[in-house]
């Protein structure tokens, strides 16, 4: 009883069965992926109508018979790398407001809404490789495609490091100028009357930003320097106060529901 080096017979009923139903839905497949409204300005649609049926691409018969789709779906992922490169290229436009408004954060700096901007941007450069890369990586263009992607995300990323860089280089500066209204003097003035008796909080705008953008850049998981750091902490401990003590002298009027509770 010697083992056998003959291996198991193949089960071609099952793999003829399996191919045959793959190939009674190839027609329908075809069509469904030559008629995927607006796939050519926006690629997404027609990657994700590629992925509903990976599982029959994945077949070698039924990915050679749509070569012609998988081409196409190529091409169209080059285009948007190619557009989501120039995009890079000029997200430093939003630094002084001349960029798209949807691509804008709200209440942040100009420098913020670019890193943010940016970090999207690099986001979908990783999910479209890794998406389309069981697709379309026997295809002759993938290695042109995949450089293009290469190149898209180290610019993404550099773009990413000079914002951040040039964003502390201005921010430093601007706390150690004592004219700057980043740098929060304890001694100054923080509250006072206003001709109503109501007391006000004199707490500059571009603070109440600097405290916002901090947080989104920890968020994007960038370092923050320790002068920055230490001035943001201060800023919030004295607003914290000040809209405590805000709220216990400008007691609001009692509701018009109080007297039934």
């Amino acid at each position: 009883n010697r083992t056998s080096l003959v291996p198991p017979p193949v089960l071609t009923g099952q793999v003829s069965s399996a191919e045959s139903f793959g190939q009674h839905l190839l027609p329908a497949l075809q069509a469904a992926l030559n008629n995927v409204p607006g796939a050519a300005a926006q690629p997404f649609q027609l990657l994700r109508q590629f992925l509903k049926h990976r599982e029959l691409l994945a077949r070698p018969g039924i990915a050679r018979r749509l070569e012609p789709q998988r081409e196409q779906l190529l091409k169209l992922l080059s285009s948007y790398m190619v557009k989501t490169r120039e995009a890079g290229q000029h997200a430093d436009a939003l630094v002084d407001g001349r960029g798209p408004e949807e691509f804008a954060g709200r209440n942040f700096s100009g420098r913020v809404n670019t890193m943010v901007f940016t970090a999207q941007l690099h986001y979908k450069v990783v999910q479209v490789v890794e998406a389309a890369r069981p697709l379309v990586a026997d295809l002759s263009g993938f290695d042109a495609f995949m450089a293009l992607a290469k190149e898209t995300k180290q610019e993404l990323e550099d773009a990413r490091e000079r914002e951040l860089n040039d964003w502390q280089r201005t921010t430093l500066a601007e706390i150690k100028d004592k004219e700057s209204p980043l740098r929060l003097d304890l001694a100054d003035a923080a509250m006072s009357f206003d001709g109503g008796g109501r007391l006000k909080v004199h707490f500059d705008e571009r603070l109440v930003e600097l405290v916002r953008d901090v947080r989104q850049f920890r968020a994007l998981g960038c370092k923050i320097p320790r002068e920055v750091d230490a001035e943001v902490a201060k800023a919030q401990r004295f607003y914290h106060s000040a809209t405590v003590l805000r709220q216990v002298a400008n007691p609001l009027p009692p509701s018009p529901l109080s007297r039934w509770t």
